[in-house]
This record gives structure tokens, C-alpha cells and sequence, in this order.
């Protein structure tokens, strides 16, 4: 090191892990309202509760789940494609600690599926009792438009 006498490295022990699921839904209405979730949360809070805009609501989540054992595998994990392995014994939502990004799309099982903006930035996926074998693939503006140059689309 130049002039520097010495270093520091800090561990982070209370965070969220990369892919998760969540017990409970809590809708909020507008983005104050995420905040204040948010500064006054808990890890264990976000953790167990998925917080959902109330755009979402639609998709009538069950309230609280019975959800009381998932495994994640994580099958692959690139930088335009991911696949996760999820076992869950009750209808449930996968987080993603990604940032949303529109240009990835998801499928479960084949199905194609949103991503939902989870706690104002993360995903969230549906996921179905049992196993879900979830993939998600990035569709690049420039990969799209030379597909479209060169014919391909």
C-alpha cells in the first residue's frame, strides 16, 4: 500500500442473502410508506415479509403462508442467465437481492412469469408448491437491435 499504514475490513453479519423466501406480503401505497417499512425493519422482518407495491395486488398472495421449509439451489449464475432450483412445501415468492431491471425476464417451470419489484428495488417470482426450476435470461438492447440488423429476428 502507498501511504497507508494500515487497513481495515468490516463484516457485515446482519444482510439478506442473495435468493430467499418470504412468509407473509405486506403492500405498501406509495414510497414513503416503503420507507418507513423499511428504516424501522428488522432483518427477521424482511426476511419474513415480501413488500410489495400495491400495483401488485392483483396477483392476490395468500396472506400467510404455511411456508415452513425451502431449499434454493443455485444452478447457475451468470451475468445474463441465472437458474435457481426451489423447493418449497407451500405456494410461496423467491427474492432476488438483484436490482430490477426490466430487460431480465423469468420463467418457472417453463412458464413465463413477471419479476416483481420487491422492497422497492429486488425481484420477486412466484413460485408454486414443490419444485420450481426458475431461469432468468437478460435481453441486451444491442444483442436485440444487431439480431434485428443482420435479419436474424
Amino acid at each position: 500500500f502507498n501511504g497507508r499504514e494500515s487497513l481495515f475490513i468490516y463484516q457485515n453479519k446482519k444482510y439478506l442473502q442473495r435468493f430467499f423466501t418470504a412468509k407473509n406480503v405486506i403492500f405498501y401505497n406509495n414510497n414513503d410508506e416503503l420507507n418507513n417499512l423499511l428504516v424501522n425493519a428488522e432483518l427477521d422482518f424482511l426476511k419474513n415479509n415480501l413488500l410489495l407495491h400495491d400495483s401488485y395486488k392483483y396477483l392476490s398472495p395468500k396472506g400467510d403462508s404455511k411456508l415452513s421449509f425451502s431449499e434454493i439451489k443455485i444452478l447457475k449464475y451468470g451475468s445474463d442467465q441465472i437458474e435457481v432450483e426451489a423447493n418449497v412445501d407451500s405456494e410461496s415468492f423467491l427474492i432476488i437481492t438483484n436490482n430490477y431491471n426490466n430487460r431480465w425476464s423469468c420463467t418457472v417451470n417453463g412458464e413465463l412469469k413477471p419479476i416483481l419489484k420487491a422492497y422497492g428495488s429486488f425481484w420477486a417470482i412466484e413460485l408454486n408448491k414443490g419444485v420450481n426450476n426458475v431461469k432468468f435470461v437478460y435481453k441486451s438492447r444491442n444483442i436485440f437491435h444487431s439480431k434485428v440488423l443482420n435479419g436474424l429476428l
